[in-house]
């Protein structure tokens, strides 16, 4: 269970090396990253995200001080409900939820925890009913009464009107990715930029790029090509008239 970080393990936990517990720590922050990753989706965008990280950082520092390798378990089934601990003891020190609805988040986020086989497992939504003493049927207004600090796995399924299994993953949209017609747009766009580059004089393009790639200002242009800051200036506006026509025709 232990083979892939064993002897980190035991140079750590039974000689105390302290480059070890470092490397350990280096080795799972993807884990806190992850955690956070599936509880954030129901956190109100107000909260700083790096905070939360942060915490999450301290209950995986603890969660490597504190593991026991004679268990011979998984670290990360260890290590995940400190994760969540931490993150969620963060939450409570904002104080931006009601202290009923904290506590109940508390109880849900154990329940959930209670409910699953192991650690990365989608919960038993039955078993968590039960555990917090509600019937099935009211469990989803539970969950979004207290919605900020609990979560739901996004491999978690469920069934849409047309019988089809979906992921939570599969129903949130990822706002940094652009739609696949713009991608493409964008694409023709940068190609027809390039060979519209390749044809101007080697003055204008040695001018266009050092301005818009880059980030170089006109009169340090001007001081490399000993010319004069208006010459720069002229010589930008008449590449960019041609640019713009050429891309205009493409």
């Amino acid at each position: 269970m232990l083979t892939k970080h064993r002897t980190k393990w035991n140079r750590f936990k039974k000689r105390g090396s302290r480059k070890a517990r470092a490397e350990l720590i280096h080795e799972f922050v993807p884990l806190v990253h992850y955690v956070f990753g599936r509880m954030s989706v129901y956190l109100p965008r107000i909260l700083d995200d790096q905070d939360l990280i942060a915490a999450g950082m301290i209950g995986l520092i603890t969660a490597v001080d504190d593991f026991d390798i004679k268990r011979e378990i998984e670290f990360t089934t260890f290590a995940v409900p400190r994760i969540r601990g931490a993150i969620l003891d963060e939450l409570r020190e904002q104080d931006w939820v009601p202290r009923t609805a904290r506590r109940r988040a508390v109880e849900l986020s154990a329940a959930v925890s209670r409910s699953r086989p192991h650690a990365f497992d989608p919960p038993d939504l039955g078993k968590v009913a039960r555990l917090m003493h509600v019937r099935r049927s009211d469990l989803g207004k539970l969950m979004s009464k207290v919605r900020p600090v609990a979560f739901v796995p996004l491999d978690h399924t469920h069934d849409d009107e047309d019988g089809a299994h979906m992921s939570v993953s599969q129903l949130l949209a990822d706002k940094r990715t652009r739609p696949p017609h713009v991608e493409a747009e964008l694409a023709d766009q940068c190609k027809a930029l390039g060979a519209a580059l390749a044809l101007l004089p080697e003055v204008e393009r040695n001018v266009v790029v050092q301005y818009y790639f880059e980030q170089r200002m006109q009169k340090d242009i001007a001081k490399e090509l000993d010319v004069s800051r208006s010459r720069v200036s002229q010589i930008h506006n008449h590449a960019i008239t041609t640019l713009r026509e050429r891309m205009g025709a493409a």
